[in-house]
């Protein structure tokens, strides 16, 4: 028995099957159901994880943005003074903790009102 390519992609649960060399088949969707506290687990584990990846992508892309801000603001000929290197360093880590920390509740507010 062989399953369509549309049935591949949108089953999540497959069964084993009794030989190796065949091709997995679905399983019923009354065995594949899973009970209400496993489904709230795995959905509340999807939240947490899809937050902390727009949090991740939130503050890598906030960082680079002030790094290059930073580059763009350089003179060779004035020398910048080291508290002031610390001072833009405490800076861009703090800004960029906003920023993941947004960007994982836009992700969190669009995944509930959708």
């Amino acid at each position: 028995m062989f399953c369509t390519r549309a049935e591949r992609v949108t089953l999540i649960l497959w069964s084993r099957c009794a030989r190796s060399d065949q091709l997995k088949v679905p399983l019923p969707p009354e065995q594949a159901r899973l009970s209400p506290a496993a489904s709230r687990l795995n959905f509340n584990g999807m939240l947490i994880i899809g937050c902390l990846k727009w949090a991740v992508v939130g503050f890598v892309v906030a960082s680079i943005l002030m790094l290059l801000y930073d580059a763009t603001h350089i003179h060779d000929d004035i020398p910048k003074p080291e508290f002031k290197k610390r001072q833009s360093k405490r800076a861009r880590a703090v800004l960029s903790t906003f920023a993941a920390l947004f960007s994982a509740l836009v992700w969190l507010l669009v995944q509930k009102l959708d």
